[in-house]
């Protein structure tokens, strides 16, 4: 997963600019920074090499979803910057109070989400920020709880589309599910050239 992250960011790297390009070390914290939530050892049950065989095995399948879970306790309270994208919550006229931060664009808007270790609840309900589009990635920083809170959104239905009289049904989704929040500090959308 983490890996993935990686190479889109390396992907992205070379079309980002900002007031300084990033040097080696921003992109080198940025990558240990999302690494750093992820509990050490959780994926040590990975092999160098998955074969499709156990890729698919329910036993390796349970064992991906349990260190999906996997939350680091020692990051509480630090106070980190994370490059990512956002996925809007709460948005009042042109103003974003809360986001997901998540390690790939496009994530939430699909099925899966990304793991809990690496989605981050941001609260910026204190200064909002306006809306970055999700393919455009954005530096943040603030401290961090730990707090796994599932973030439900609206989805809506139409039944008997072909009826003089179609219904509307209105459930709630969940989005995805944080293992983490954190209080924005400092926000910055990284223009693509």
């Amino acid at each position: 997963m983490l890996s993935r992250f990686i190479f889109i960011f390396l992907t992205l790297w070379g079309s980002v600019s900002w007031a300084a390009p990033p040097t080696d070390e921003d992109f080198d914290r940025w990558v240990a920074n999302w690494k750093s939530l992820v509990k050490p050892g959780a994926y040590d049950f990975v092999p160098k090499d998955v074969s499709f065989d156990l890729m698919f095995s329910k036993d390796f399948q349970d064992k991906v979803s349990k260190a999906e879970k996997a939350i680091n306790p020692s990051v509480e309270g630090v106070s980190i910057e994370l490059v990512g994208f956002m996925v809007p919550i709460d948005i009042t006229k042109d103003k974003v109070s809360s986001f997901l931060l998540v390690p790939e664009a496009g994530q939430c808007i699909h099925v899966p989400p990304p793991p809990m270790n690496q989605t981050v609840f941001v609260d910026a309900s204190e200064n909002p920020v306006k809306p970055a589009d999700i393919y455009d990635p954005i530096i943040i920083s603030g401290p961090i709880t730990i707090q796994n809170t599932d973030h439900p959104v609206d989805s809506f239905s139409v039944n008997e589309p072909d009826s003089e009289a179609p219904s509307v049904q209105r459930t709630q989704v969940n989005l995805a599910t944080s293992g983490y929040t954190m209080k924005l500090k400092k926000f910055e959308v990284l223009t693509l050239e």
